[in-house]
């Protein structure tokens, strides 16, 4: 996320990439990452610029798909389906919501109880 889009706020950090860092220093491209860490139980209404921000990559991904009537009516519930971790399709007033060529659904079903984690992962060194 550039800085120039995005308010500095307690949970979003400043991040390099690969390619800004120099042999002897860096280059910093003025981006940010959000922070969502469960443990700091962040509410999201706590940072209604993180919420807008967040919300608009739904919005555009619907829209581009002809789901205006879900942007428009029903973003949030759309969102909080997409998240849950049910691994069901997304149903909004009776209807699966299609993008490309399949249909929607929430997270997959773990056992994980970190959001970021959805498989098992290893480190190679």
């Amino acid at each position: 996320m550039h800085n120039s889009n995005f308010p500095k706020v307690t949970n979003n950090r400043p991040i390099l990439r690969g390619r800004d860092i120099k042999r002897y220093g860096y280059e910093w491209a003025g981006l940010y990452i959000i922070a969502t860490f469960p443990s700091r139980n962040y509410n999201i209404e706590n940072y209604p610029a993180v919420k807008k921000y967040l919300l608009s990559f739904a919005d555009k991904t619907l829209r581009e798909a002809g789901y205006d009537w879900v942007a428009d009516n029903h973003l949030a519930e759309f969102c909080m389906q997409k998240l849950s971790q049910t691994g069901e399709f997304i149903v909004i007033d009776g209807k699966r919501i299609r993008i490309g060529s399949s249909d929607e659904k929430a997270r997959k079903k773990t056992s994980n109880k970190w959001f970021e984690t959805q498989d098992s992962i290893s480190y190679w060194v």
